[in-house]
């Protein structure tokens, strides 16, 4: 309240309302995870006001849902119109491991002329694709061939990440 007094003795009065502009603008983040077949991860980022990202590499960005290649925590800073910030962070997980596969190869039984081709590799989600000569394809785990020659053995993880292993099979059947 404001009062003001004339030279001549007469006053008058005023009033002003003063608010306090203290909202904070709210930042929240969320990161994800790479993979083999997901090299990059879209950060997401909400709040009311402006954004600015920092992260590992010296990564930095203005952009709301910037994208990014990198595991790491990135920190996310949003600044209202009124100056107050808020903080958030987003992390992003990396799953890259390959998996692991052994494989054996061998000679021709030469009684049932086949041989079992056998592999091994840590459990979980996995594919298995076998290729060799003569065109021949499977996605068995231990196939069974009839047929001498180089075969590859390609294993896919869950996570998308590929690991191969060549053996070899001989056939001294000729020789029975």
């Amino acid at each position: 309240m404001l009062t003001v007094t004339g030279t001549d003795g007469c006053t008058s009065m005023a009033s002003a309302e003063v608010d306090q502009d203290d909202d904070i603008p709210g930042a929240s983040a969320t990161g994800g995870t790479l993979t083999c077949t997901n090299t990059s991860v879209t950060l997401m980022g909400t709040g009311n006001g402006t954004f600015s990202w920092s992260g590992p590499n010296n990564f930095t960005s203005t952009e709301q849902n910037p994208v990014v290649g990198a595991a790491g925590t990135y920190m996310l800073t949003v600044t209202g119109t009124n100056g107050c910030t808020s903080i958030a962070s987003a992390e992003v997980t990396s799953n890259s491991e390959m998996p692991s596969i052994t494989a054996t190869g061998g000679t021709i039984d030469c009684e049932t002329g086949t041989l079992q081709l056998t592999s091994s590799s840590p459990s979980g989600e996995l594919l298995y694709v076998w290729n060799g000569t003569n065109e021949f394809y499977s996605t068995e785990q231990n196939p069974i061939v009839d047929m001498a020659g180089t075969y590859i053995l390609t294993v896919t993880a869950g996570n998308g990440c590929s690991n191969s292993v060549t053996v070899f099979v001989t056939d001294d059947c000729g020789v029975c």
